[in-house]
């Protein structure tokens, strides 16, 4: 799938539940794309190494971006519950912690 692929998303609309499952599907079909990015490692200990000093360890990216994702679905009222706390929380703190040391 190209970028060309996926036009961005419009937001209008007069249908609340078509509108929700046109978001779904979008997701999906974005998170899909970028878990294969990370399908292209030859093996799982490449997801604990850092591709820069200055950067997270890989495992970071793949799950940072699966929080950002659950917390905007719950923000939109598309899912209810978020995952374990003891997950999201670490992983979403850390990105508020490196925006404040830029």
């Amino acid at each position: 799938m190209l970028v060309h692929d996926m036009p961005a998303l419009s937001l209008e609309g007069t249908d609340p539940e078509a509108k929700r499952a046109e978001i779904k599907s979008y997701f999906q079909r974005c998170y899909r794309r970028y878990e294969s990015l990370f399908g292209v490692m030859a093996e799982e200990s490449a997801y604990f190494q850092k591709a820069d000093s200055l950067r997270h360890l890989l495992i970071f990216y793949y799950g940072h971006t699966a929080v950002f994702f659950i917390n905007k679905l719950k923000l939109f009222k598309l899912i209810d519950d978020r995952t374990d706390s003891q997950v999201v929380t670490p992983l979403a703190m850390c990105r508020v912690t490196m925006r404040r040391r830029a």
